[in-house]
């Protein structure tokens, strides 16, 4: 198992650009994330898996998020956020050619999706407001993380450290 690189960035704009993610990766965002025209975030083979920590607005359209792994699961990819303020926009509208597999875990916010989505995974937020006409299939795969190695970034949140009394997950490699 090959551990999680870790990055931190400002933002991510991908606008007419492909992210693609060849091996576990966490990305820590302090800005905003944003997939717009023919941009894509795109987990290229089985060993791919991508956590993004969201501390700005989000907006995914444009070719959304691909999943290329011959058999594509929901947990390799998530969007976290723990910012327990209700002060971002979270947009969600990727379209219905291009399945989304993964998570998105923003219990604070209000997530709205915007198309016509094929969702194999789950949304949890503040309040989720649906716009469009999503397909939405529960994988039921997420109640466990495994130890796979496109699951190596996931990992980490398998064993959460106690620190006086309370839990947290670790993101460290």
């Amino acid at each position: 198992t090959t551990p999680p690189v870790v990055y931190n960035a400002n933002g991510i704009v991908l606008n007419n650009a492909i992210l693609n993610i060849v091996g576990p990766v966490v990305l820590v965002v302090s800005g905003n994330v944003i997939v717009a025209g023919s941009g894509q975030i795109q987990l290229s083979n089985q060993f791919s898996s991508l956590q993004i920590f969201l501390d700005g607005n989000m907006n995914i359209s444009g070719q959304g998020i691909a999943n290329l792994n011959p058999v594509p699961m929901a947990k390799r990819f998530s969007i976290l956020s723990t910012n327990n303020t209700n002060t971002h926009t979270i947009k969600f509208s990727p379209p219905p050619t291009v399945p989304f597999y993964g998570v998105i875990y923003l219990p604070f916010q209000v997530i709205q999706v915007q198309s016509d989505a094929v969702i194999y995974g789950s949304i949890v937020g503040g309040s989720v407001l649906f716009t469009g006409n999503p397909t939405i299939h529960y994988d039921v795969a997420l109640r466990s993380p495994d130890l796979t190695p496109g699951d190596a970034a996931f990992a980490n949140l398998n064993a959460p450290m106690v620190v006086s009394g309370v839990v947290a997950s670790s993101c460290a490699p």
